[in-house]
């Protein structure tokens, strides 16, 4: 199916004037690759790339004062800089690259046809009018009609090897932009998609994450991992495929991670932008997903690396049973068991996301989810609403993830089931989540109170060893200090003396 392209890109004041800054300096410039994409499907954007035919460092420094903005190196070696202009001109970012050996071999050296345009800068800065014709464009390679087409292509067949950060970003674009792979592009892909992981980890990331940050990121993920590039970015989810669950799961492993994303996918869509579309749970279902006024400002807050709690809890949905496979075990009975999944599966997320660079603090939000996925489920009995003791310890537990976690064991909830989810199961859990949401809420609970003794205070009162057991008396304390019998410290250590002399 064509899309309407545009038959004029407008032009904004501002971008006509940096247009004679940059052509009064004697230099050829053009505009180039994605604002010539995105002005033509209607998109509005305030990243420009700019290829000038020399003295780069020069034109940022010349841009920056006359914009009252700054410039910053990005890549030395490479001549490119980036110029952040004023507030007076709407704080745009451009991105200047030499083209030294002409714009035609520039368009060439780029990554697939819709990136691979131009417009001469002179020509803007002639013009009397903030508009130019669809024909003005340069576009050697058809990008425009590959766009009418929703088709993404490689500019050059070398395109990959030369920046292999371009396998996963053709991932990237189509997923922004709803576009069709070609099947050249993706036998390319299949084909040298070892590469993936020879550019710098951040590059990676920052295209990774971006994917996630689509609506239909599941649907992607699985095109990421028929071509061969999910398993090379993220080697442990080749191990999950194949590897059966009980039979209160509908999927293997892999398949119920990459479901329980497109599961959380729908449950925002639901709950965050009110007008859900294309859903597979169905309204009977959807209508009984808790939600409540807060989440919206909490999941759209930055959880790290410039990317929102949304983003971070579908990371947690792809990587929360990512255990599994080393923890299995089968017993006697035939019982499929999976002993401490999610506290190993919390540490190697630890492993892999800082693998990829990911910031401190979207590792820690995303690996706590996935230690704590299971909490929700264990907070009270079958049938049973949870005690307000109950809720308070769960949300003074999980801190600043105790909501993320409620949606996460949602998704989980329902990627389990698959299509042979049942209404009276799903309203009984429901109330339940929604009990927990609601009350710990509203209840405004702080955040977990500091531990009145440690550890090592224990085992130096009563002469104990390290173990499990002082894990016990810890929590036996934390119950005691949060139902208010102990205050301080003097009066923890006494409380355990008590307990543990009367053998509990």
């Amino acid at each position: 199916m064509s899309q309407k392209i545009l038959q004029h890109i407008s032009l904004t004041d501002e971008l006509i004037s940096i247009s004679r800054i940059i052509s009064n300096s004697g230099v050829s410039s053009y505009i180039v690759g994605g604002f010539i994409r995105d002005s033509l499907i209607g998109i509005k954007t305030v990243d420009i790339d700019i290829a000038v035919s020399n003295k780069v460092s020069e034109i940022g420094t010349l841009l920056a004062k006359k914009t009252n903005g700054k410039c910053i190196t990005l890549d030395k070696k490479r001549n490119i800089y980036r110029v952040i202009t004023g507030t007076l001109y709407s704080n745009i970012q451009i991105d200047i690259v030499e083209a030294a050996t002409g714009i035609k071999n520039d368009l060439m050296n780029r990554d697939f046809t819709i990136n691979s345009m131009a417009i001469n800068m002179s020509d803007v800065a002639k013009m009397s009018k903030t508009t130019i014709g669809i024909k003005d464009i340069i576009d050697p390679y058809n990008g425009i009609k590959d766009l009418e087409s929703n088709k993404l292509q490689l500019t050059s067949p070398n395109s990959l090897r030369e920046d292999p950060v371009r396998l996963i970003r053709a991932i990237r674009i189509s997923s922004q932009l709803n576009l069709e792979i070609s099947s050249t592009l993706k036998d390319a892909i299949f084909e040298q998609s070892h590469l993936i992981n020879k550019p710098a980890r951040e590059r990676i990331r920052a295209e990774f994450l971006n994917i996630l940050k689509q609506k239909n990121s599941s649907k992607w993920l699985r095109e990421m991992d028929s071509l061969g590039l999910l398993t090379q970015i993220i080697p442990e989810i080749e191990h999950t495929k194949g590897v059966s669950q009980p039979k209160e799961h509908y999927w293997d492993v892999f398949n119920h991670l990459i479901e329980s994303v497109n599961k959380i996918e729908e449950i925002f869509e639901y709950c965050l932008s009110k007008n859900p579309q294309n859903t597979t749970i169905g309204t009977q279902f959807m209508s009984q997903i808790p939600t409540h006024p807060t989440i919206d400002c909490h999941f759209n807050s930055i959880a790290g690396n410039g990317h929102t709690r949304v983003t971070a809890s579908k990371l947690a949905c792809l990587l929360h049973d990512i255990s599994k496979p080393e923890t299995k075990t089968i017993e006697e009975t035939g019982r499929i068991r999976f002993l401490k999944h999610a506290e190993k599966g919390a540490k190697i997320s630890e492993i892999i996301l800082k693998n990829l660079k990911c910031s401190n603090s979207l590792i820690n939000i995303v690996s706590s989810q996935i230690l704590y996925h299971l909490r929700p489920g264990q907070i009270s009995q079958k049938s049973e609403m949870p005690s307000e003791k109950a809720i308070k310890k769960y949300y003074r537990d999980l801190g600043t993830v105790a909501i993320d976690t409620l949606y996460l064991n949602m998704a989980d909830y329902l990627a389990a089931k698959g299509p042979l989810l049942e209404q009276s199961d799903w309203e009984k859990y429901c109330l339940v989540i929604n009990d927990i949401l609601k009350n710990g809420l509203n209840k405004n609970i702080p955040d977990k109170i500091p531990n009145l003794i440690s550890g090592q205070d224990i085992m130096n009162r009563l002469n104990l060893d390290p173990g499990p057991l002082i894990g016990n008396i810890l929590t036996k304390v934390q119950d005691a200090q949060e139902d208010g019998i102990i205050k301080n410290k003097e009066e923890a250590l006494k409380y355990i003396e008590k307990f543990t002399s009367l053998g509990e």
